[in-house]
């Protein structure tokens, strides 16, 4: 079992930037347009002649302008939620995303520590960094307050069984209680179920247990690079060589949630991986919901 660590401090959160990035570039295109449509208007010839032609150039023209605007592909359905064919099946248990493009998904398990949670949120939310939460029902229970402050700032909330029992010493009716219990507590604690993504406790699974996950409705998602801020021996350095030096398109990171040098560490992780040319990016818009045989 991880050795996670403790300290006697104490001491909150992220929006969405691809919603921002949304906003500003339909408001560049609508002033592109008016300003266009405007010097048009100005110009026009009383030529009944000269203003069909005109007209015609103006379609014609104003057709480039806006194929000229970068505006993002639509993907999402009448309920205003991202199509589920737009993201990356999930017929298996995940470690990355399926992508060459440079970005990463930022995961923390959430176990019993909580000590330096409010900074960590506090520094996602200040820089904007979406991350996502696996939680188990005993954490939920026991702090609660915790989770409603992850919830209300936007983050990914997922299950990570309810007391961190490990998958593969379990037979298939027990890891379902697993999954179900947390679900409910988890629910209780925020007010809604988590989302459809499951972290097996210690990582650990087989074949058959993440075709189990998925038969209940969650896709297992493990990592691709490990921050080591489980280790004992461990500093905020390491922690955060051992995240920028496996950089990856599609990674995601596995980090510890609560703990000082996790926290140390994350300020530096966040800006060093954004130098890299890499964003962070919400496992939600990603990853679909797995298929139930």
């Amino acid at each position: 079992m991880p050795n996670y660590r403790r300290s006697t401090h104490s001491s909150g959160y992220s929006s969405n930037p691809r919603a921002k990035g949304v906003t500003t570039l339909v408001i560049t295109a609508l002033l592109v347009v008016g300003i266009f449509l405007g010097i048009k208007v100005l110009s026009r010839s009383s030529s009944s002649d000269e203003s069909n032609t005109t007209n015609s150039d103006e379609i014609q023209t104003l057709e480039s302008v806006l194929n000229g605007v970068n505006l993002p592909l639509n993907t999402q359905n009448v309920n205003g939620t991202e199509t589920e064919s737009t993201k990356q099946a999930c017929t298996g248990t995940i470690s990355s995303i399926s992508t060459q493009d440079k970005i990463v998904a930022l995961t923390f398990d959430s176990l019993s520590i909580t000590d330096y949670a409010d900074q960590m949120l506090t520094t996602l939310k200040n820089e904007n960094v979406p991350a996502f939460f696996f939680v188990t029902g005993d954490f939920a229970t026991a702090h609660a307050d915790i989770m409603q402050k992850i919830s209300a700032d936007g983050f990914g909330i997922g299950n990570h069984g309810d007391t961190h029992a490990d998958f593969t010493t379990l037979e298939a009716s027990d890891v379902i209680t697993q999954i179900t219990n947390a679900t409910t507590k988890i629910e209780t604690a925020i007010g809604k179920a988590p989302t459809h993504f499951m972290r097996p406790p210690y990582n650990k699974e087989s074949t058959s247990i993440s075709q189990t996950i998925r038969d209940q409705g969650y896709c297992p998602i493990l990592w691709s690079i490990d921050s080591i801020d489980w280790k004992e021996a461990s500093n905020s350095e390491d922690v955060v060589n051992a995240v920028t030096g496996h950089l990856q398109p599609g990674g995601i990171i596995w980090m510890n949630f609560g703990h000082q040098t996790a926290s140390d560490a994350l300020p530096q992780i966040i800006q060093k991986v954004r130098e890299a040319g890499y964003a962070f990016v919400d496992l939600r818009d990603y990853i679909a919901i797995p298929e139930k045989k």
